[in-house]
């Protein structure tokens, strides 16, 4: 692990979840790795830079201003885990100046933290999971997404220092501008297909920074190439902008207030025809979703009558929406969920919280973008909490008429603590102002134009074209020179097309055109002055017939106070890109026309002057009513070719009529047979619904490890008892098996498979399970086939035998025992009885010998069979040979010593030594009289229990003296313990009574007895 410099400005806090006895040895190797001091957490301290901090198990610590403090009871965060509670503070606390690694770890805390240090725009880590010993932290941490690297902890170290100090300097200074935002966004939406450039610059600022300093960028146009050249940067960017940031019931006030003001009144006078719809848009990974559907089953108990429910979750974010909809939550949600939802609305699997299926059934989830995709309808309650705070206010006035449309009339409006709907007051009205909660007023309102904000960027064309084009004129001011001439000493003129519609317009028309009354209209007809407007129709009309120029110097027209000759140029133009015929129309205004009288006239010129130009405007007026005439026709024509169309458009509707009277007569035969259809598939679902419950239990309850694999060796399912043979969990479907680290060898499994899949053959033998203790299982290997038989993979089930087979093992070595014990017990018959034939002198004497041995051996050998040949207690074999002679609870037999267990070779001779011991007691020591006691104690002896003492001692019987010649029964005794026992016989013939004491081995003579003490 490379050394963190000490001038780094780091300040480590590490939270232990182990034992406090080993925290010196963790100190140790941090100390060595990091070279960095190690700390226990002393309260109220501020945190050091250059310190690595250890906190002690089951202390909920805080971080408040660089001060590390235990939480208060009253604190929110102390309903949350160690790690969620100190992660959650430490991100508020310091921004994106926080960093967090997840170790190694059992269980599901630091999921909540670790989103918080996220959304902060700190750097999140966690632990390889190849490296981990426990890896349900780790699993639970990058479901979310949101782990920027998996990384070894040696790594750790320089990852931390290079984002939190080398980068840091660099970050700040770094300024993004207007232009270098909308070309990331422009960059974004083609790649990832979904547009940025309605949100807020601060928000998209701090994310790009953060990109910047992973990536160990510095300068802005670095990055931006950075993000053109490398086709994954784009993703994680946005990945990055879509941190969703939610929880279970946040803001439960909110939804306290929502549960009593809101839903109630939804779902009042509702029935099971009827149907109650919500939509949560930007749902994120669905607690939003969820917590409203449990609010919504908890007020349908209240109903007699439950309506049809369904919520409509929505994000851009295709991966959140997958977590959304598996319904799979880490162990931390108990903060924000009461233990009696838990209980209703959850079931616990691998450590985990997930949703029941009667929940998940209500809610839907799907991929929506509030920008470019149109709204659902008919909403009964719309809950956009925490959205438009990352979009900037035009976006967010244009969002809202979306909402007002997609509701139903008097439809909720639930919002986010930092929204509000105040813009837009025709629209909506306050129902709980502090839970920003409205209710939708007025009409239906008109649903906008999509996409709402450029999502298809040709606006942004147009508008960077335009911007180009501003630059380029700024540039050269030649050119900007000579148009601003042009426009000023050029004519007035329009370009029309065809139909007389301007297309564009030049300054100074405003003498010889006015905008018409009414609705705008840019058509040249309409807008061309009443006293022109004949000559100029009549002078286009003929230049788009006739496509040659045409000059009109004989019109006038009033500007001002004056009265002015007018010329009037009409040209054509090239056609346009469609085929439409062009034109241009000039106007040229002269001198003032001075206001003559007819004397006037004929002092200056004469009755021929005054002829002349009554001549011409004769002839003025014959062209203008030749040219109204025309156009009158034409008019008439047209009204009649109208006429024409609009009977035979008639004619048409009423056969299109007639053929919707048709369709609907269809449609309605279509409907009922749709109902039909649909009826029968309700009915197929809930059988395939109650199939799969009992397929469901048949799995749980057969308690045989089953396993689908496909063709490819994954895994298509498997039961319960599956999961510790193979270390499976239920998020494991469709992986690899031998990507898994299972206690069965992988690759005579694949193998094997593959032979199944291609035989078809079934194949069954025994396999060992590995990795612990041993574990002996059948294998039964069977193909895989679909409902046309055809194989697609193979099943394996696998029965556990273990139990069977140490049964078996046991009962051979019991027979083995057994075989080895009847031949030993009918040689030392054998022995006896020769020995015996050879001490006696009449059969009596024979007989009574014979039949005392055969007894002891028989009780010695009932006692080692209810044992299983493991072993006799001493106390149990000696009360039972001695019984016929006394019982243990008189006073003539007295019984002493520990618990112990002789091992069953040993059991039979020690039997047949203290009946020998009995019977010479009975014929000539202590029970040979009345008052004779025998007492027989034991015990192991030796400092270091080596050795165990028989002690037999005969006491107020006949008097004893030593026999002259050794006796059958003390040679069977002695011959016994020396040769069989390997142990010392030493007799005693005292005046008072007989006493032998025996002493053996006890590695050789007792068996370990765990269960009792020695």
């Amino acid at each position: 692990m490379a050394n963190i410099p000490r001038d780094s400005g780091l300040a480590w806090v590490l939270i232990q979840h182990m034992a406090p006895d080993r925290h010196s040895d963790l100190a140790g190797i941090l100390g060595r790795k990091t070279d960095l001091p190690v700390r226990e957490v002393v309260e109220n301290t501020p945190i050091a830079a250059n310190h690595i901090y250890l906190i002690s198990p089951g202390r909920v610590m805080t971080v408040n201003k660089g001060v590390l403090l235990p939480v208060s009871d009253g604190d929110p965060l102390a309903r949350r885990t160690s790690i969620d509670a100190f992660l959650i503070s430490l991100a508020a606390d310091q921004g994106d100046h926080a960093g967090c690694a997840l170790l190694s770890g059992a269980g599901t805390d630091g999921t909540i933290g670790l989103k918080a240090v996220k959304e902060a725009g700190g750097l999140t880590l966690t632990q390889t999971l190849q490296s981990a010993e426990y890896d349900s932290m780790l699993l639970s941490a990058l479901r979310t997404g949101l782990v920027d690297r998996e990384v070894d902890i040696c790594d750790m170290p320089g990852l931390f220092t290079d984002f939190l100090v080398h980068r840091r300097p660099i970050a700040r200074e770094v300024e993004v501008g207007d232009g270098e935002r909308l070309q990331i966004c422009d960059i974004l939406r083609k790649a990832v297909g979904h547009d940025f450039s309605g949100y807020k610059s601060n928000t998209m600022d701090r994310r790009i920074r953060r990109r910047m300093q992973m990536r160990g960028l510095s300068s802005l146009s670095d990055y931006v190439e950075h993000l053109m050249e490398d086709g994954r940067e784009p993703s994680r960017l946005f990945r990055d902008l879509l941190i969703g940031v939610t929880q279970f019931f946040r803001d439960g006030e909110a939804f306290v207030a929502l549960s009593e003001r809101v839903l109630a009144e939804i779902l009042e006078g509702k029935t099971e025809d009827d149907e109650v719809r919500i939509w949560v848009p930007g749902c994120a990974t669905g607690e939003e979703v969820y917590s409203i559907a449990m609010l919504l089953l908890e007020k349908a108990d209240q109903l007699e009558s439950v309506p049809d429910i369904k919520i409509f979750g929505s994000d851009i974010d295709e991966n959140a929406l997958h977590v959304g909809r598996l319904g799979r939550y880490p162990q931390s949600i108990a903060a924000d969920v009461t233990k009696e939802r838990l209980e209703r609305f959850f079931q616990r699997e691998d450590g985990t919280f997930v949703v029941r299926p009667h929940v998940r059934e209500i809610c839907l989830f799907a991929q929506h973008n509030l920008l470019r995709d149109p709204p659902f309808s008919r909403i009964d309650l719309i809950s956009c909490r925490n959205v438009l705070i990352y979009m900037d206010s035009a976006l967010q006035k244009r969002l809202i008429p979306v909402f007002h449309y997609a509701l139903r009339p008097n439809g909720i409006l639930f919002m986010g603590p930092a929204e509000n709907a105040g813009p837009n007051q025709k629209l909506f009205t306050e129902v709980e102002r502090k839970h920003r909660i409205y209710r939708r007023i007025g009409e239906s309102s008109r649903l906008p134009d999509f996409p709402i904000a450029a999502g298809d960027g040709k606006e942004r064309g147009r508008q960077k074209h335009k911007e180009r084009g501003n630059e380029s004129r700024a540039r050269n001011e030649t050119q900007h020179a000579a148009q601003r001439l042009l426009e000023r000493y050029s004519p007035a003129h329009v370009i029309v097309d065809s139909d007389f519609e301007i297309l564009e317009a030049s300054s100074g028309t405003g003498a010889f055109l006015e905008l018409p009354r009414g609705r705008p209209n840019s058509n040249l007809a309409a807008m061309v002055r009443s006293e022109l407007a004949i000559d100029i129709k009549s002078a286009v009309s003929q230049v788009l017939t006739t496509g040659k120029k045409l000059v009109r110097s004989d019109l006038t027209v009033e500007t001002g106070q004056n009265r002015k000759h007018l010329t009037l140029s009409v040209e054509p133009l090239p056609a346009d890109e469609t085929g439409r015929p062009l034109c241009l129309v000039l106007f040229q205004t002269g001198s003032p026309v001075v206001p003559d009288t007819v004397t006037n006239e004929r002092r200056r010129g004469g009755d021929d002057e005054l002829i002349r130009i009554l001549e011409q405007e004769l002839q003025t007026t014959k062209e203008r009513l030749q040219g109204t005439l025309e156009e009158l026709e034409t008019s008439n024509e047209e009204l009649r070719a109208s006429n024409e169309e609009l009977s035979s458009v008639n004619e048409e509707l009423q056969s299109s009529n007639e053929e919707l009277e048709t369709s609907k007569e269809e449609l309605q035969s279509i409907n009922e047979e749709l109902r039909t259809v649909n009826s029968e598939l309700g009915t197929r679902v809930d059988e395939l619904s109650s199939a799969n419950s009992d397929l469901k239990n048949l799995f749980s309850n057969t308690r045989i490890a089953m396993l689908f694999l496909d063709k490819d060796f994954r895994i298509r399912n498997f039961t319960p008892p599956a999961k510790p043979l193979f270390r499976l969990r239920d998020h494991d479907v469709g992986r690899p098996l031998d990507e898994l680290a299972g206690r069965i060898d992988f690759e005579f499994l694949r193998t094997e498979v593959a032979q199944v899949i291609g035989t078809g053959d079934q194949i069954e033998h025994e396999v060992e399970a590995t990795n612990g203790e041993r574990q002996t299982l059948i294998m039964r290997m069977l193909p895989y086939r679909d409902e046309q038989d055809h194989i697609r993979g193979a099943v394996l089930t696998f029965v556990d035998i273990t139990e069977r087979k140490r049964i078996e093992e046991e009962l051979a070595s019991m027979v083995s025992e057994l075989n080895h014990r009847v031949k030993n017990s009918l040689a030392s018959v054998q022995a006896i009885v020769r020995q015996t034939a050879d001490r006696v002198s009449t059969k009596q004497e024979l007989l009574e010998t014979l039949m005392g041995k055969l007894q002891a051996m028989s009780t010695t050998h009932g006692i080692l069979s209810s044992a299983e040949w493991k072993g006799a207690g001493f106390e149990e074999l000696a009360s039972a040979v001695l019984a016929p002679f006394a019982e243990p609870t008189s006073t003539r037999l007295k019984l002493e010593g520990p618990s112990v267990e002789l091992k069953p070779q040993v059991a039979v001779s020690l039997g047949l030594i203290l009946q020998e011991l009995a019977t010479n007691a009975a014929k000539y020591g202590a029970w040979a009289n009345e008052n004779g006691c025998v007492s027989l104690h034991w015990a192991t002896v030796d400092h270091d229990a080596s050795s165990f003492r028989i002690d037999w001692r005969e006491t107020d019987g006949p008097e004893v003296e030593p026999p002259e010649t050794t006796g059958f029964g003390l040679e069977f005794i002695t011959r016994s313990t020396e040769y069989e026992l390997h142990g010392a016989c030493k007799p005693e013939f005292l005046r008072d009574g007989f006493r032998c004491v025996l002493e053996l081995p006890a590695n050789s003579v007792l068996r370990a007895r765990p269960d009792r003490e020695p």
